[in-house]
């Protein structure tokens, strides 16, 4: 998914007029979002959430900051943030070397279910008939999103060393190409023979983009009907947490985990106790 979720409901709220001095006096807190996606759609996809906490805590306009992988490092290095959601992957790392604390978890619309989880796919193409099994995969290219992100790469590459499988060792190739949607252009190409991206991405990606069905096939399909009604081919892991940097005051956090908590998964892109 692009971590705004598109689909769902989005609230409209009524925002009370502030005289000019109120606007000056307000504190600018900044959300910062892990982009997968086009960082313009993803922005738009987040803005309500923005605007409904600006509405819900006076005195403060929330704001949306759109990073890769290694912008948001930097920008939690320098502490420009209060607030960022993160693949789980990428926010283990931070709170290790960082202190990010995790106060909620992301929790995504998909098909009717309210999903605290997710999952990852590994792609081919239907016409390439080498490649049935994650076993198949030996010796062939393969491209991924991020080696830090845990559905773009960590999750499969756990799932195949158990499979006795190093892909350092194993592939002819892997790629890091830093968005679902290149994954999905190498593979469909011909220049990957297979790629691996989030089940929420691969689902959008097909549905809101013109291209033939028959065109990819998942690779070890698993499908979960009351807790992930969408294909898998790892083991679900947790969604993407909500964590507030060390930097930013504890009323602040508590005030937006209380706001978000009263929406629904209908509302806007919504977020759930862990």
């Amino acid at each position: 998914m692009k971590r705004g979720v598109s689909g769902l409901t989005i609230l409209v709220l009524a925002m009370a007029p502030s005289s000019a001095t109120s606007k000056e006096q307000e504190r600018v807190v900044r959300i910062g979002i892990r982009c997968l996606g086009a960082p313009d759609e993803v922005k738009r996809d987040w803005q309500p959430t923005a605007d409904f906490l600006t509405s819900e805590i006076p005195g403060n306009r929330f704001e949306i900051v759109t990073l890769n992988a290694q912008e948001s490092l930097n920008a939690v290095d320098a502490g420009s943030l209060h607030f960022l959601l993160t693949d789980p992957a990428e926010y283990v790392q931070m709170e290790v070397d960082h202190g990010l604390r995790a106060i909620l978890t992301l929790v995504t619309l998909e098909n009717g279910v309210a999903c605290e989880k997710s999952g990852s796919v590994v792609v081919t193409r239907t016409s390439d008939g080498r490649i049935k099994r994650l076993t198949d995969l030996q010796g062939k290219r393969f491209v991924a999103i991020s080696p830090s992100s845990l559905e773009g790469w960590i999750a499969i590459r756990h799932q195949l060393m158990l499979k006795g499988i190093d892909p350092d060792e194993d592939f002819a190739s892997v790629g890091f190409l830093d968005s679902p949607e290149a994954v999905m252009k190498s593979v469909r190409d011909g220049l990957a023979d297979a790629g691996t991206l989030g089940s929420e991405e691969f689902a959008r990606w097909k549905a809101t983009t013109s291209f033939d069905e028959g065109t990819f096939r998942v690779v070890e399909p698993h499908l979960s009907d009351r807790v992930y009604p969408l294909e898998f081919t790892t083991p679900l892991f947790p969604g993407w947490p909500l964590a507030v940097l060390r930097t930013t005051e504890e009323s602040l956090a508590r005030r937006v985990v209380m706001a978000l908590l009263t929406l629904g998964p209908r509302d806007t892109p919504s977020l759930a106790t862990k």
